[in-house]
């Protein structure tokens, strides 16, 4: 019985050993390569601050008429719905 239990602890062991022993092999502990060379431009590439506040300004004359416009109807569904409830509560 306590040689059975110490043959399965060596197989163990063994097994754990070349476990290790194929992580130490490459390509494991090769060093990582490149598939393309890094290629950096020597012109130098940005936005423009010009095309940004372009777009800044367009957004947000876009989203002061979206605000305008939607100010206006919320108005109206207002008044509208005042009208109603004024005339609902003269015929009762």
């Amino acid at each position: 019985m306590l040689q059975s239990k110490i043959q399965e602890e060596l197989l163990a062991t063994e097994k754990e050993i070349s476990m290790m022993e194929s992580m130490l092999k490459p390509p494991n502990t090769q060093e990582a390569k490149f598939v393309t060379p890094i290629f950096a431009s020597e012109q130098r590439v940005s936005p423009r601050r010009s095309l940004i506040v372009m777009i800044s300004a367009v957004a947000g004359l876009f989203f002061g008429v979206l605000m305008l416009l939607s100010r206006l109807a919320f108005a109206s569904v207002k008044k509208q719905r005042g009208k109603r409830f004024k005339s609902a509560s003269i015929k009762l």
